[in-house]
This record gives C-alpha cells, structure tokens and sequence, in this order.
C-alpha cells in the first residue's frame, strides 16, 4: 500500500503521460510513490494542498474554483515549484527517517534523488508555461 503522486502540466504530452506508466518512472517523469511506514509521511507535507483540497465524489455539481475534484480519495492541486522547493529540504529528511523508523539504516540515495527530481521537472515545466503544475495524489 502507499500513495502515488503524479504531476501535469499545461501542453503535456500523450508520450509523457504514458511515461509516468511505465515501471522505469520516477521524479524525472512527473511520478512518486510513497510506501506507507511508521512516521510521519513525506507526501502529506511536500503536496498537503493536494491532501487538503475538497473532495468531490462525481455526482452532482462540480465545485468551482481552481481545484479539481475527481473522486473522494483523489486529491489534486496547483502548487508553485517555490513552494515545493522551499519544502524540499524538510521533505527529504522526513524521508531519512521514514527508512529508518522501518528498520533499514540506510537511505536509498536513488529514491531522494527521485524527490529532487521531481521538484525541478515542477520548475522546468513552471517556466516553459508560466503557470504552476498540477499535483494529484491518490492514497
């Protein structure tokens, strides 16, 4: 079980949506997963917009406003890439003890880099559309 967090983008690709598919994807590709383990979860922190949006279950009339809604356990949120990056630092030690509250005393250094990755593909698709990415979550 986890939470998988995916990132859009204005003028997305089909390619690049079926990149985030693929079981090679990672930050780079606008993906995360986040296993759940004892601790707090890094997810909730670095995407909270995304966990705090109003849920919208498909029925009746969609809610207005700059949030969508798909389902009850789907959240999605514009967040900018300085709010992500400001957060980063803090998400990846929220990650350092994650691994070790789960027993394993060494940081998988390829996953952090994921993380960082994902950041800057927000910041790279920032500039190239001048508007903030979409991040959904789905617990």
């Amino acid at each position: 079980m986890g939470i998988d967090v995916f990132m859009e983008w204005k003028g997305m690709t089909e390619s690049e949506r079926e990149a985030q598919r693929t079981l090679d994807a990672r930050g780079a590709q606008g993906w995360l997963r986040e296993s759940l383990h004892n601790g707090d979860l890094f997810t909730r922190y670095l995407f909270r917009e995304a966990f705090q949006a109003k849920r919208w279950d498909g029925t009746g009339e969609q809610p207005d406003g700059d949030l969508f809604y798909l389902r009850s356990n789907v959240g999605i949120a514009y967040i900018a890439a300085d709010v992500l990056r400001q957060r980063l630092p803090t998400a990846l030690k929220m990650v350092s003890e994650e691994w070790f509250i789960a027993g394993s005393m060494e940081v998988n250094e390829s996953y952090l880099q994921g993380i960082r990755d994902f950041v800057a593909l927000a910041e790279r698709k920032e500039m190239e559309t001048d508007l903030p990415v979409i991040i959904i979550v789905a617990p």
